[in-house]
């Protein structure tokens, strides 16, 4: 079962610990930090790399909004905040124009609605990540170019058990595909000839392949991260996979 890590800003400290002592209580839910200031929470994220995330709009003495904070994260949000009335536009812009799972809930409020609110925020992800992985899915052939995704990789954070993978691109951040199995690839549109095998967790568009670095038996591919960044990575390739990368890329130091 999936289990989606939350990051929570909130400038009020004594709110923010009641908000998560009630998560500890939200099955599949996982809070991997907190913060009280937009500096520390922007680095929470991009350490953590959380699911969504829940912040208030209004944050004294910060030089950003709590929604600030969502549209340059570009995460599924959960504003809990007093002010959701007053930005109840923006809240419906953001919405449409980033294309997000937003919800909101009005403070002051009870813990039984707050945990009624987080249940719905969570299961309107899961169902907007299953879409998604359909949609992807299918228009991989007619509608996704193949020259658009780099890579494939088994979310780790999911644990050895989880089928689920992420997708990697060169214009978008990676999307999660829920129940995907390497071993369909092919029926699910993705043709084997475009895509090698580099490691039992990794699927590498060939021609979005920079570099193969024989010394160190990685290549390096250049992807979208969660927040938005284009960044260079670089992938190892394990030994049974290794003859197959020199084939293709003979000279490649």
């Amino acid at each position: 079962m999936t289990i989606w890590k939350l990051a929570l800003l909130e400038d009020n400290l004594d709110f923010l610990q009641d908000r998560i002592r009630n998560l500890e209580s939200v099955e599949h839910v996982k809070v991997v930090g907190s913060a009280t200031n937009s500096k520390d929470f922007l680095k929470l994220v991009q350490q953590t790399n959380p699911d969504a995330i829940l912040v208030d709009i209004e944050l004294h003495n910060d030089s950003m909004s709590g929604l600030d904070i969502a549209y340059k994260l570009n995460l599924p949000v959960l504003f809990v905040s007093s002010e959701n009335a007053k930005h109840i536009k923006d809240l419906e812009h953001l919405k449409i124009e980033q294309d997000l799972v937003v919800d909101h809930i009005t403070k002051p409020f009870t813990e039984s609605a707050f945990l009624k609110s987080v249940h719905r925020f969570v299961k309107d992800i899961y169902i907007r990540n299953a879409s998604e992985f359909k949609m992807n899915l299918k228009q991989t052939r007619n509608g996704i170019p193949y020259e658009t995704i780099v890579f494939l990789s088994s979310d780790k954070m999911e644990g050895s058990e989880s089928n689920n993978k992420m997708i990697y691109f060169n214009n978008q951040p990676p999307k999660k595909l829920v129940d995907f199995s390497f071993s369909k690839m092919e029926e699910k549109g993705f043709h084997p000839n475009q895509f090698v095998t580099i490691h039992r967790s990794f699927r590498v568009n060939i021609q979005q392949i920079k570099r193969y670095d024989q010394s160190k038996f990685i290549v390096e591919v250049e992807a979208f991260s969660s927040t938005g960044k284009l960044e260079l990575k670089a992938l190892p390739v394990s030994e049974n996979f290794r003859p197959a990368v020199r084939k293709l890329f003979p000279r490649t130091l």
